[in-house]
C-alpha cells in the first residue's frame, strides 16, 4: 500500500536508507492514515538543528517498516557556522583551515552550490579545492586520517555533542562533492564577479559579447584613445593643457606622455570624486609693481655680517629677477626664511632683510604651489578626457578589464536582486570563505558585501529566513598587493559589517624550523625600535608605519612537529668590486660565466653609497659605475653560493628570491652556466632568447619590408635559405656571410620574402609557421634557447586561438616583447619574485637582492580615501620635501600616509621573503668600504655624525640584527643564528621525538666580521639566573674572555637558561644542569654535576601526569645511558646510569613531587602539558633593550573552550642542598626568582594572562620539596 506521507529530504546529499537506523518495526493499532514523518527544520541564526516527530510508519525498501532518527546520523548535524576572520601568520596553516570550513559546511548538510570560496589565485583555488577532496579521500582510506579529520570538524564545531564521523559518512560526502564537481564554486573573485556581470550584461549596460581583454589589449585601447583625444583637442588647447601638466618642461612626445599617464593613473581617476581634483586651492600671488618695489629695496638691504654673506645676495637676485623661484627657495637666504631659521652661518640675519625676505618666499612658495594646482587639475581634466575615449574604445572593442566588471557591479545604482541572482547563475550563496583577505580591494568588498548581507540578514525567494555565514582568513603582515588596489585595512572595517564576528589568531608556524623563527621574532619583534626607521629627534611616517607594522606583529611559535629540526640563518657579504676575490668569481668559477652576462646598470632603487648622502664610503666620482659593478659581483656570487648549496645537498629545495623580473634572467643565465637546472618562474618576456629574436625579425620584415635592421639580421641566419634572402635557396647547412647581401638586390628579395611570409602566416597560421621556423633554428640552440622557442611556438598557437588577433605581425610581435613568460619545471633550485613566492615554501632561501631601497621611485600623485570604501576624495601631484613643507596640513598628511603604506608595503614583502623558509635562511648583502683615509678607529668616532644610507632591506637587516660596532668587511659572515651542518643530522632529529635527550634551546649566537689577527667574538649573553650571589658563587666562562668584549649598547641578546652562564667560545650548552655550584668543585665535578642535571630533566620529560603512567625503567635507562656515553668514560657512565634512574624513581614516590605532577582534579581535555616550551620576548632591563630567551621545564595551560585561562610554570631544579630543611631550600629559591619572573613574563604574553593567573614552583628534586612563588 502507497504511504500517503510525504517525507521531504531538505539534506541532498544524504541517502536515507544507507544512514536511517532501523528502531521501530510496525506496530499493531496503527492507521496507514497516520503513516508520516515531519521532519521540521529549524533555522536559528547561527544554529542548525534537524528535529524528527514520529507520526506513524512509512513502508520503505525491501519490505521493512523504518522509522529514521537522525540523532543517530554520523555526520555534523548540530552545528554552530559561527561568522570567523582569522588573522594567520605565514606558514600556519591558512588553506587548511579555510579547507576545514569547507569540510565543517558540507558534513553539516550545507549544499555545495551555497558555498563560495574564494582566493587570490588560480593556482590557489585548484589547491583549495585539491586539499578537499584529498583530505576526504585519506580519511576513507585510512582509520588514522578519518580520526584526524573528524577531530578537526569537533574543534570547528562549538556544539560539543556531534557525533563522530564514519567512513561510511566520507564516502557519501566525498561522492557527493564529485558528482557535483561542475557546482563547486571555488575560484577567485574576478571570476565570481565575471560570472555574475555575463548574467547581467544588460542591466550592467555591458556590450552583447563582451570579454575579459588582456594586457596587451589594454595597452593598445589606451593608445587609440591617446590618440583619439590628441586628434579632437584644438592644438592651442593642448599646448596649454601639456604646459599646466609638465609646468612648461616637455621632453618627450605628447602621446608619450600621456600615454604615460594614463597607463598608470586611469583607474584611480575613475575611482576619484570629480572635486578631488580641484580641492588644492590657489595663493594670492604679489602684483607686478609690488614685486618690483621688493626687489629694489633687496638690493639696498642689509647683510649679515659674514664675509660669505655677498654671494647668496647677488645668486638670490638673479634668480628673482629670472623667476626661478624653485632655486630661490633652495638655497642662501630664501631658504633660511623658508625654514624660519633667520640664520646664515649663524650669523643672524637683519630685521630689515627679513621684512624684505617674507614676502618673497610667499611669493615663490605661491608660485609653485599654484603650478602644482595647475598641474594637478591638469592631470584630472586630461584624464576624464582619455577615460572617456578608453570607455568608448573598450565597448566598440566588446572588451573589458577585470577592473571595469568590479566597479559595475559595485556601483550602487545598479542593484542586483538575490532572486533574479539565484535564478541566473544557478546558485545562492548562503556561505562565503575568503582567503587572503588582506588583499582585497574596496571595490572587491562592495560587491561582496552584497552577498554578505544577503547571507546573514536577507530572507530566502519563498520569504523564510535561512542564514548564512561568513569565513575569512588572511594576514596583514603579507599585504604585499597594494600597487594592484589590495587595502589591508579592510579587516578592520569588516568588523563593522559583519556581526557578531569571531576574531582569531594563528601565531604557530608549522612551516619553518625554530632557527627561521627565531630570526623573524628577533628583527620584526624589534622593528619599531630600528634606529634606521625611527628618528629619535622627530616622528616621522617611517617611525609610524614601524610602529603600525609591529602592532601586527606576534611572536611566532613553532609546531611541536618542528621544535626539534635544525634550521640555519646567515647574513653574508659579497665580495667588494675590483678586488682579487671579486674577480676570482670570474675567472674561477663557472666555465663560460662572464660579467656580461650580469652586466646591468644600477637601478633606480639601489642606494648610492658612494653619494654625499652615503655612510659607508666616500665618493670617487664613478658615481652609479661602482654601484653597476658592485651588483654584477653580487649577482655572480650569489650563483656561487647557491650552486654551493644544491650540490651540498642536491634533495633540498631551493628559493631564490629577488625583488625584480630582470634578476632572475641573470641569475638563471649563470646557474645554467654552471650546470644547475634551475625553474625560471613568471619571468620575462621570450624575447631575452636570440632564436626568439631571429622569429620576431621575420615578423617585422613581414609588416615592414624596409626594416633594413630586420634584413640584415634574417640574412645572416639560417632562415635566410627559406626566406628567400640568400644565394642558396633551400641549403640550411651554414649561415651566409655578409658579403652575400648585396644591397642593390636587398630590397626586392626583401619585399618577396616579406610577401611569402604573410601568405604562409594567411593560410596556415602563426602556430604551424612559427613551428616551422622553430625546427630550423632548433640546432643551433642551447637547452634553454630550444626551451623558449617552444615557449614562442605554444604563444603563437594561442595567438591564433585570439579573437582579436587581427591580419598584422606588429600585434603579435608586441604580445612577445611585453608578455612575461616563466620557464618553471620540476627543478630543485627555482628563481622567482617575492611576489610570486606568495604562498610557496622552500627548503632553503636566498635573498640576493637586498641592496633596494625600501620605497623605489616616488608615484606621480597621492590620493587620500576618507574611509576604506570611501571614493578618493583628494588628489595631489607628488611634490618633493621642501614644497610639501608648506601645503596645507591636511595635504602634507597625504604625503605621510602614503610614504607609511608603501613602508608597510616593504615591510610585508621582507616579511614574505624570510618566512618562506623552512630550514636555512641565506640573506646577501654587497660588501662595502671605509674611506681610504679613515681609519676603523676614526670611522666609529664620526659613525654617529655620518649621514645615513637611503633606507634599504639592507640597512634596516643590518641595524635589526647586528650591532653598530659590527665591522662592515667584504666576502664575511656579519650574522648567523643556528647550525650550519643542519643537513647532516636531519635524518636523525626528524626521528621520532620520545624517549629523546632534553637539550637546552640553542644559543641565539651573533656572528660578527672576522678581525685582522683577532679571534671570531660573540656578542655578551646574559642569563638571568646567573644574576644572583656573584659573590658566593662562580659563573660559567664567558664567550668573551679571551678576547675585548664585544658590546651591543642597543640591543642585548638576553638569555634564560637553567645553567649558571654562557659555555664558552664553543658554541655548545651543556644541557641542563641548572646547579649554582660553589668555587669549590672542580671542572669534573662540575661537569658531572651537569650531566646529572641534564639527565633528570630529560627523564621527567617523559612523565605528562604522574598519576597517569610513570615511563618503563628500560626506556628511562636507555634516555639516561645515551646523556652519559656522550660524555664520559663508558665504566663511569654505566654507573651514572645507574644512579640516577636509581634516583629518579624515588624522586618519583616523593608525595611533594607525584602532588606536583599529578593531574588532581583536572580533566584532561581542559589543560595541556608543555615540555621544554620554548619562548623569545623583548625585555627592557634598566636602559638597555634586549631579548630574552629560554625555555620552561613544564608548562601546564588551563583553557575554558579555546581560551586559556590560567597557567602554572614548574622548574625543576637538582641543587644539592647541605641541610635540605625548609630554611635551607626557600633561601635558595630565593635566589631562582628573577628566573622564574622572566618565565612568567613570557607566559603572560604568549597567552595573554594576568600575572595573578600564572603560578610559578620550583621542584627541588633532590630535596624532595616544592616552593610556589618564592
Amino acid at each position: 500500500m502507497r504511504p500517503r506521507g510525504l517525507v521531504r529530504l531538505l539534506i541532498r546529499a544524504v541517502s536515507l536508507d544507507r544512514y536511517g537506523e532501523n528502531r521501530y518495526t510496525r506496530r499493531p493499532g496503527c492507521h496507514p492514515d497516520r503513516n508520516v514523518i515531519r521532519h521540521v527544520i529549524r533555522r536559528s541564526h547561527r544554529h542548525i538543528i534537524i528535529q524528527t516527530e514520529v507520526r506513524g510508519r512509512v513502508k520503505a525498501a525491501g519490505g521493512l517498516d523504518r522509522i529514521f532518527d537522525f540523532t543517530a546520523f554520523p555526520v555534523y548535524l548540530a552545528m554552530s557556522f559561527e561568522n570567523i576572520v582569522i588573522r594567520a601568520s605565514a606558514g600556519s596553516g591558512k588553506t587548511y583551515q579555510l579547507s576545514n570550513r569547507y569540510l565543517l559546511l558540507a558534513a553539516g548538510g550545507i549544499e555545495p552550490e551555497t558555498i563560495f570560496a574564494s582566493t587570490f589565485t588560480r593556482k590557489a583555488a585548484g589547491e583549495i579545492l585539491y586539499r578537499i577532496l584529498v583530505r576526504l579521500a585519506g580519511a576513507a582510506a585510512d582509520p588514522g586520517k578519518l580520526a584526524e579529520l573528524g577531530e578537526s570538524l569537533k574543534n570547528g564545531a562549538t556544539e560539543k555533542d556531534a557525533h563522530t564521523l564514519s567512513r561510511e559518512a566520507v564516502l557519501d560526502l566525498l561522492a557527493n562533492l564529485i558528482r557535483r564537481l561542475h557546482l563547486l564554486r571555488i575560484g577567485t573573485l574576478d571570476s565570481f564577479f565575471v560570472k555574475i556581470a555575463q548574467a547581467f550584461s544588460f542591466e550592467l549596460e555591458l556590450p552583447t559579447g563582451w570579454m575579459i581583454a588582456d594586457e596587451l589589449n589594454r595597452h593598445r585601447f589606451l593608445e587609440e584613445a591617446v590618440r583619439r583625444v590628441v586628434g579632437d583637442m584644438r592644438a592651442g588647447d593642448l599646448v596649454h593643457l601639456m604646459q599646466m601638466l609638465t609646468k612648461g618642461e616637455v621632453a618627450r612626445s605628447v602621446r608619450a606622455q600621456l600615454l604615460s599617464l594614463a597607463e598608470n593613473l586611469i583607474e584611480i581617476h575613475r575611482d576619484s570624486e570629480p572635486a578631488a581634483w580641484t580641492a588644492l586651492k590657489r595663493r594670492p600671488l604679489l602684483s607686478e609693481r609690488e614685486l618690483a618695489d621688493i626687489l629694489e629695496r633687496y638690493e639696498k638691504a642689509p647683510l649679515p655680517n659674514d664675509k660669505r654673506a655677498g654671494a647668496p645676495h647677488r645668486k638670490g637676485y638673479d634668480n628673482i629677477v629670472a623667476g626661478d623661484w624653485k632655486t630661490f627657495l633652495a638655497h642662501g637666504f630664501g631658504k633660511s626664511v623658508a625654514e624660519k631659521k633667520y640664520t646664515y652661518y649663524k650669523a643672524r640675519l637683519d630685521g630689515e632683510l627679513i621684512d624684505i625676505l617674507e614676502p618673497l618666499v610667499r611669493h615663490a612658495v605661491a608660485v609653485q604651489i599654484n603650478d602644482l594646482v595647475n598641474q594637478t587639475e591638469a592631470t584630472g581634466e586630461i584624464l576624464a578626457r582619455i577615460g572617456e575615449a578608453y570607455e568608448e574604445v573598450k565597448h566598440a572593442q566588446r572588451s573589458l578589464l577585470f577592473g571595469d566588471v568590479t566597479y559595475r557591479l559595485a556601483n550602487p545604482r545598479r542593484l542586483i536582486s538575490e532572486s533574479s541572482l539565484i535564478h541566473r547563475i544557478d546558485a545562492r550563496t548562503r556561505h562565503l570563505l575568503l582567503d587572503e583577505f588582506q588583499d582585497t580591494a574596496p571595490s572587491q568588498w562592495e560587491v561582496l558585501r552584497m552577498f554578505v548581507d544577503s547571507a546573514l540578514y536577507g530572507t530566502t525567494t519563498s520569504g523564510t529566513t535561512e542564514p548564512g555565514s561568513f569565513f575569512c582568513v588572511g594576514d596583514v603582515k603579507q599585504a604585499i598587493y597594494t600597487w594592484r588596489g589590495g587595502d589591508s585595512t579592510i579587516f578592520s572595517a569588516v568588523e563593522n559589517d559583519v556581526r557578531p564576528l569571531r576574531d582569531d589568531m594563528l601565531q604557530t608556524s608549522w612551516r619553518s624550523a625554530p632557527a627561521i623563527i627565531d630570526l623573524v621574532n628577533l628583527f620584526f619583534g624589534t622593528i619599531d625600535k630600528n634606529d634606521w626607521l625611527i628618528d629619535p629627534s622627530k616622528s616621522t611616517a617611517d617611525e609610524k608605519a614601524a610602529r603600525n607594522w609591529r602592532s601586527g606583529f606576534e611572536f611566532h611559535a613553532t609546531a611541536p612537529r618542528n621544535a626539534l629540526l635544525g634550521g640555519y640563518c646567515v647574513m653574508e657579504t659579497t665580495p667588494l668590486a675590483g678586488t682579487p676575490e671579486a674577480d676570482d668569481l670570474f675567472q674561477s668559477g663557472p666555465a663560460g660565466l662572464s660579467e656580461e652576462a650580469f652586466d646591468c646598470d644600477a637601478p633606480d632603487d639601489v642606494a648610492d653609497y658612494g653619494s654625499e648622502e652615503g655612510g659607508f664610503g666616500d665618493s670617487d666620482g664613478s658615481g652609479n659605475g661602482i654601484e653597476r659593478q658592485q651588483k654584477i659581483v653580487s649577482l655572480a656570487y650569489a650563483v656561487r653560493r647557491i650552486v654551493a648549496l644544491h650540490h651540498r645537498d642536491p634533495s633540498r629545495s631551493i628559493g631564490v628570491l629577488t625583488r625584480k623580473n630582470e634578476t632572475i634572467a641573470r641569475l638563471i643565465y649563470g646557474l645554467r652556466k654552471a650546470g644547475i637546472d634551475a625553474s625560471e618562474e613568471g619571468g620575462n618576456p621570450l624575447t631575452d632568447s636570440a632564436a626568439v629574436e631571429l622569429v620576431l625579425s621575420a615578423m617585422q620584415l613581414a609588416d615592414h619590408p624596409g626594416d633594413t635592421v630586420a634584413r640584415f639580421h634574417l640574412a645572416n641566419s639560417r632562415l635566410a635559405a627559406v626566406l628567400g634572402l640568400s644565394e642558396n635557396a633551400g641549403d640550411f647547412s651554414g649561415s651566409p656571410g655578409p658579403a652575400s647581401v648585396p644591397e642593390t638586390v636587398d630590397c626586392g628579395r626583401a619585399a618577396r620574402a616579406a610577401w611569402l611570409i604573410r601568405e604562409r602566416l594567411l593560410s596556415e597560421g602563426f602556430g604551424k609557421t612559427v613551428r616551422a621556423w622553430a625546427k630550423i633554428l632548433a640546432g643551433d640552440c642551447d637547452e634553454r634557447e630550444l626551451s623558449r622557442l617552444l615557449q614562442l611556438v605554444e604563444e603563437a598557437y594561442l595567438f591564433d586561438a585570439r579573437k582579436d588577433r587581427g591580419l598584422r605581425c606588429d600585434r603579435f610581435i608586441d604580445l612577445v616583447r611585453t608578455k612575461g613568460v616563466g620557464n618553471p619545471n620540476s627543478a630543485k633550485v627555482r628563481v622567482l619574485t617575492i611576489h610570486q613566492s606568495k604562498g610557496l615554501e622552500f627548503d632553503i632561501v636566498v635573498l640576493p637582492e637586498l641592496e633596494g631601497q625600501l620605497v623605489g621611485q616616488p608615484p606621480l600623485l597621492v590620493c587620500e580615501r576618507p574611509r576604506p570604501k570611501a571614493r578618493i576624495g583628494k588628489v595631489v601631484r607628488y611634490v618633493g620635501e621642501s614644497l610639501r613643507n608648506h601645503l596645507p596640513d591636511e595635504y602634507q598628511s597625504l604625503f605621510a600616509e602614503d610614504r607609511r603604506i608603501r613602508i608597510e608595503e616593504s615591510l610585508c614583502l621582507l616579511y614574505v621573503a624570510m618566512t618562506r623558509a623552512k630550514r636555512e635562511l641565506v640573506m646577501l648583502v654587497p660588501g662595502r668600504k671605509l674611506s681610504q683615509n679613515m681609519s676603523q678607529n676614526t670611522a666609529q668616532k664620526t659613525s654617529q655624525k655620518t649621514p645615513r644610507p637611503r633606507k634599504t632591506f639592507e640597512g634596516i637587516l643590518r641595524r635589526g640584527l647586528l650591532s653598530p660596532e659590527t665591522r662592515d668587511i667584504p666576502n664575511a659572515v656579519l650574522f648567523a643564528h643556528g647550525n650550519p651542518d643542519w643537513y647532516k643530522t636531519d635524518g636523525i632529529v626528524s626521528q621520532k621525538r620520545c624517549p629523546t635527550v632534553s637539550a637546552v634551546p640553542e644559543t641565539l649566537e651573533v656572528a660578527l666580521a672576522p678581525l685582522p689577527e683577532r679571534p671570531r667574538r660573540l656578542l655578551r649573553r646574559f642569563s638571568p639566573s646567573a644574576h644572583s650571589a656573584q659573590h658566593e658563587f662562580e659563573d660559567a666562562p664567558d664567550a668573551d674572555d679571551h678576547g675585548e668584549t664585544a658590546w651591543d649598547t642597543r640591543t642585548e641578546r638576553l638569555e634564560v637558561t637553567d645553567e649558571t652562564g654562557d659555555s664558552g667560545d664553543s658554541g655548545r650548552s651543556f644541557g641542563k644542569g641548572d646547579e649554582i655550584l660553589p668555587k669549590r668543585f672542580s671542572h669534573r665535578e662540575r661537569e658531572q654535576a651537569m650531566l646529572y642535571g641534564t639527565a633528570i630533566h630529560a627523564c621527567f620529560e617523559q612523565i605528562e601526569w604522574i598519576d597517569d603512567r610513570i615511563p618503563e625503567k628500560e626506556a628511562i635507562e636507555e634516555i639516561v645511558r645515551r646523556i652519559y656515553q656522550a660524555e664520559l668514560p663508558p665504566r663511569i657512565a654505566q654507573t651514572e646510569t645507574e644512579s640516577t634512574v636509581r634516583d629518579f624513581y624515588e624522586m618519583c614516590a616523593a608525595p611533594s613531587i607525584r602532588e606536583a605532577l599529578s593531574r588532581k582534579e583536572r580533566d584532561r581535555t581542559q589543560f595541556r602539558v608543555f615540555h621544554e616550551r620554548a619562548f623569545l620576548i623583548p625585555r627592557t632591563e634598566g636602559t638597555r633593550y634586549g631579548l630574552v630567551r629560554g625555555s620552561i621545564d613544564r608548562l601546564v595551560v588551563s583553557y575554558e573552550g579555546e581560551r586559556p585561562v590560567g597557567a602554572e610554570i614548574i622548574d625543576f631544579k637538582t641543587d644539592r642542598l647541605d641541610g635540605g630543611d625548609s630554611r635551607a631550600v626557600r633561601s635558595r629559591a630565593k635566589r631562582y626568582r628573577p628566573q622564574l619572573e622572566a618565565y612568567r613574563e613570557a607566559v603572560m604574553r604568549l597567552y595573554r594572562l594576568e600575572k595573578s593567573r600564572v603560578k610559578a614552583t620550583l621542584l627541588f628534586l633532590d630535596a624532595m620539596k616544592t616552593v610556589t612563588d618564592p
